[in-house]
């Protein structure tokens, strides 16, 4: 899928378009996405998600991210309490 991809043995590239209640994902919204202890993506290297904007197919400019002199980003994430990990997807700093 893209420019540069991974095969299909390699990789899997699912897209959402909607929330959870059917609605238009939209920038005005605050969504989490959340994994209950052992229950991350079952991987046997890395997982990643990637935000971009449509209908362009460019990532999204964040100011909170790191971006390095190859325009790719990444942002560490730690765990929750629990063992879980919850990620949030916003136009705004969490803080």
């Amino acid at each position: 899928m893209g420019i540069y991809g991974n095969s299909k043995q390699e990789a899997m590239y699912p897209v959402y378009g909607v929330d959870a209640a059917g609605q238009k994902l939209t920038g005005a919204n605050i969504y989490t996405l959340h994994f209950a202890p052992g229950e991350l993506p079952p991987v046997y290297a890395f997982w990643s998600m990637t935000m971009y904007e449509l209908p362009a197919s460019l990532l999204v400019a964040n100011p909170s991210i790191v971006t390095s002199s190859t325009r790719r980003c990444c942002r560490s994430s730690s765990a929750n309490g629990d063992g879980g990990l919850t990620l949030l997807i916003q136009n705004e700093s969490p803080g």
